[in-house]
């Protein structure tokens, strides 16, 4: 039997937070704005964006990361993207955004709270910056 997911998007950061429903620890939106703060001053430093491709549309990566209680990766970063071509601008924002998620670990988040930050979707968005 499949475990249901619980999600929370992060609109404003582009981070989601992806729990079994069964988690001991819930992610509210007040939890879930920290952790993605944290999460994000440790991983923005790191993503340098490419150039706006095509008069300024700027590509949009999101990318799925599993996270040991360490705060070390586990496994590789799966992009969850979809694009109808790839373009060698759009896979150098791959690769950036790959990158930066690679550079900046391990992360260093609550402990307490390992069961919300295991499993997150990144969107790695440059209007957000």
């Amino acid at each position: 039997m499949k475990t249901a997911k619980r999600v929370l998007m992060i609109a404003t950061c582009g981070l989601m937070f992806v729990n079994a429903a069964n988690a001991a620890q819930a992610v509210t939106p007040a939890s879930g704005q920290n952790l993605a703060r944290m999460f994000f001053t440790q991983v923005i430093p790191c993503w340098k964006p490419p150039e706006p491709a095509n008069g300024g549309i700027a590509t949009v990566v999101r990318l799925e990361i599993h996270l040991g209680t360490d705060g070390r990766l586990i496994g590789d970063v799966e992009l969850l993207s979809k694009f109808d071509t790839i373009d060698p601008r759009i896979e150098e924002a791959i690769m950036r955004a790959k990158a930066a998620i690679y550079a900046c670990g391990p992360y260093k988040l609550p402990p307490e709270q390992y069961q919300s930050w295991r499993n997150i979707v990144v969107t790695f968005d440059p209007r957000m910056l």
